[in-house]
């Protein structure tokens, strides 16, 4: 073979590749934008539909910096009991304004959507997708500054408006509808501080996401200020729980009625397959870690990528077993 044949044989293959690679993207980003929209608040409408279940309305919202309200679809709750039902959920996110296209984005069209009221905070307003912006600086030794301003401001605007919140990461999933039916048996008048415990002298759940009663969160407004409770700390979790604990509130590491964890705030296959993952330092001893200490009722995953809250949604909401019933 001449030197002209071997070019010719190599610009052959070259563009053989990158065609196989154009396409490759092609495809991906198709698969992206139909997944997307997929997902979008339209596909609650068509799934009701298919399920012959009541329609969802709008009543969930969120409440920027000015006083005006931007409108969520938020999904019917006609399965559960009235007194589940009853049980008022306000889901805060702490975002920034490079995770809001897509990481935010991700919460907001999957589990986000059950919340009775959703807020994501940044350092920045963004009107339309919408967060809102506090006057702090982005990085993770201020997420105690972004963690203090939030709560501040839910207690100002939506102390009364839910009986429960959520602080959760932009890189979480809930099922909130577990979550729910644990709250609902839980009085919110007194100081409920869920979630997993982190630490072993028990002080503080993990950042991951944690859930206040009312009378927590105004426990911690009061807090606030006092020389027990941190002014800026490095790490939001630990500071939250020094709070807490000048007020007289502790953690409770919240389990299922069988005594299993209902809080993943590793990545799920370190919690499924501790033999394979090797566990954090710092990650307390006295837990047992394996699937058979997880729940089947979980609340919570931390460490979730956006693409996965996707896949998650499918499988927890649409996959059914077959069964001799099934049609």
């Amino acid at each position: 073979m001449n030197l002209s044949s071997t070019s010719k044989l190599s610009t052959f293959a070259w563009g053989m590749a990158l065609g196989v690679l154009t396409m490759f993207i092609f495809e991906h980003y198709n698969y992206m934008q139909v997944m997307h929209e997929y997902f979008e608040t339209g596909y609650t409408e068509k799934l009701a539909a298919q399920r012959n279940v009541s329609k969802y309305k709008t009543n969930a919202y969120y409440r920027p910096p000015e006083p005006k309200r931007y409108s969520i679809q938020r999904e019917e709750r006609g399965y559960l009991t009235p007194e589940v039902n009853g049980t008022r959920i306000l889901c805060w996110i702490m975002t920034s304004p490079d995770n809001i296209p897509k990481r935010a984005k991700s919460v907001k069209d999957t589990w986000g959507k059950r919340c009775d009221i959703l807020l994501f905070f940044s350092s920045k307003e963004d009107p339309n997708f919408p967060a809102i912006g506090l006057n702090v600086e982005e990085g993770p030794a201020k997420l105690y500054d972004k963690a203090r301003a939030s709560l501040e401001y839910i207690y100002n605007h939506y102390l009364n408006d839910a009986d429960w919140f959520l602080k959760a990461d932009d890189d979480t999933y809930a099922i909130i509808e577990n979550l729910r039916s644990h709250l609902s048996k839980l009085n919110t008048s007194e100081p409920h501080y869920l979630g997993r415990i982190f630490s072993h002298s028990g002080i503080y759940n993990s950042g991951g996401g944690y859930v206040f009663s009312r009378e927590t969160l105004r426990r911690f407004k009061k807090a606030v200020g006092e020389p027990s409770c941190p002014q800026h700390h490095k790490f939001e979790d630990v500071a939250v729980g020094k709070c807490l604990k000048a007020q007289g509130v502790v953690p409770v590491r919240t389990t299922d009625s069988s005594g299993k964890e209902t809080f993943m705030v590793l990545p799920l296959e370190s919690h499924l397959m501790p033999f394979t993952y090797k566990l954090p330092w710092w990650y307390p001893k006295f837990y047992k870690e394996g699937a058979e200490y997880c729940s089947e009722y979980p609340y919570l995953f931390h460490h979730v990528k956006s693409e996965i809250m996707y896949q998650m949604e499918y499988l927890i909401y649409r996959v059914k077993v077959w069964s001799k019933n099934s049609k």
